[in-house]
């Protein structure tokens, strides 16, 4: 028989756990509301409990409850406690070693690194602005756009000769960056956003550079001299490749919602990055099926059809990924809800730049849904959209730029 101080006899009252500690100040509204993921702090409800090897003898603690840990008091495997910690004396092996992949190489220990070694030192605005190459692209298609109809066949060639060159870098670099990451560190569930499919994104600007490469050309009255049909197959693979790598990303994504709830308030933003995927798509698969009487030669395949068929498809299939971004659009905007209540605040950082630039892709898609389907209403709808883009980007360009100037942004905090 028990002994009647067992917490685990009849009508006896079990000891409550030890209080858990407070959370920080900033935390304490979002722990409330149930709407914050959890994090290093706020550990997820499956944490590994540390506990110490059970004494020879004691076979009949395994019949009586032991009473579990309060959950703030449960380390996470990300968290990198000291080997004398009360929490970390039974940890596996692989945890207390500095050189292993999970203690060292975890994101977190790498921007904690990145931290430390900053020191007084100014972070430069081109240490903060790394996605800067992206542009390249935009600015390409730009000058197809509103170059090629102005000026001799020479830009023609030059952008032909362009497009392969970044269709080869943006195939391999991206491979190039994911093998770095995987092999380099550890991106844990919990704090995974859309941000994943970084990499990958020259990748998705393949099919509206290629697209609005071969309309500028016809509207111009110039020949490519590269085979057009390779040139618009080639973009539609490279497009085809990166959207399916950001469908595997977004189900990782939808994982992560669905166990962790969503981002933190640093990373809430990130989370429209999920919209420009399969908006890009959308629109450049869109625009190049709309023009397959001009890039199929009759008789493709031997199939008079072929360039019917391929249009048909593509439109089809463009509509579907519009339908996609559309719906992680309102998803994003719906995420931003706890915001407009009084007592949350979104910090300012540069991720709140994702506000504007996956929305171009939406817009971008649903001006080409507009044009293909000839509908007044999507057209009316992507110009409210685009005035509202620009609204958003400038007040976050004011915002940014007031930021830089009371020293909050690209600035070192206090005592680092």
């Amino acid at each position: 028989m028990a002994p009647a101080s067992d917490p685990m006899v009849a009508g006896a009252e079990p000891q409550p756990p030890s209080p858990s500690p407070v959370p920080p100040s900033g935390s304490t509204s979002a722990l409330a509301t149930g709407y914050e993921s959890p994090s290093e702090d706020n550990p997820p409800f499956f944490s590994v409990v540390a506990s110490a090897p059970a004494a020879p003898g004691t076979a009949h603690s395994r019949h009586h409850g032991m009473p579990r840990p309060a959950l703030s008091q449960r380390p996470s495997y990300i968290t990198a406690i000291a080997p004398g910690h009360a929490n970390g004396h039974a940890r596996p092996d692989r945890l207390l070693n500095t050189e292993s992949t999970l203690a060292s190489n975890s994101l977190n220990h790498v921007i904690a690194t990145a931290d430390k070694g900053l020191g007084n030192q100014k972070v430069s605005i081109r240490d903060r602005i790394a996605c800067y190459q992206w542009t390249i692209a935009v600015i390409l298609i730009n000058t197809c756009q509103y170059g090629i109809p102005y000026t001799g066949v020479w830009l023609v060639h030059t952008m032909e000769c362009v497009f392969w060159i970044y269709a080869a870098l943006s195939v391999s670099l991206s491979a190039f960056l994911y093998l770095i990451l995987w092999s380099t560190l550890i991106f844990p569930v919990h704090t995974m956003t859309p941000t994943w499919v970084f990499p990958a994104y020259p990748l998705l600007l393949n099919a509206p550079f290629a697209a609005n490469l071969i309309a500028a050309a016809d509207s111009a009255g110039h020949k490519l001299s590269t085979n057009t049909v390779a040139m618009a197959l080639g973009a539609t693979a490279i497009q085809g490749t990166g959207c399916l790598i950001a469908f595997m990303i977004s189900s990782a994504f939808i994982y992560r919602l669905m166990t962790q709830k969503l981002p933190r308030d640093m990373q809430r933003p990130g989370i429209f990055m999920s919209i420009g995927p399969y908006g890009f798509t959308a629109a450049g698969i869109a625009q190049l099926g709309s023009q397959a009487d001009l890039v199929i030669p009759p008789n493709f395949l031997d199939n008079p059809q072929f360039a019917a068929i391929i249009k048909v498809i593509s439109i089809l299939v463009s509509l579907w990924l519009w339908g996609l971004a559309m719906w992680f659009f309102i998803v994003c905007v719906g995420a931003l809800w706890k915001y407009a209540l009084s007592g949350h605040h979104l910090p300012f950082q540069m991720t709140w730049w994702s506000f504007v630039f996956p929305n171009t892709a939406l817009v971008t898609a649903t001006s080409v849904m507009g044009k293909i389907f000839d509908s007044n209403g999507l057209h009316i709808f992507a110009s409210i959209m685009t005035a509202a883009i620009i609204i958003v980007w400038a007040l976050i360009f004011i915002r940014m730029c007031w930021s830089l100037k009371s020293k909050k942004l690209l600035w070192p905090k206090e005592g680092k």
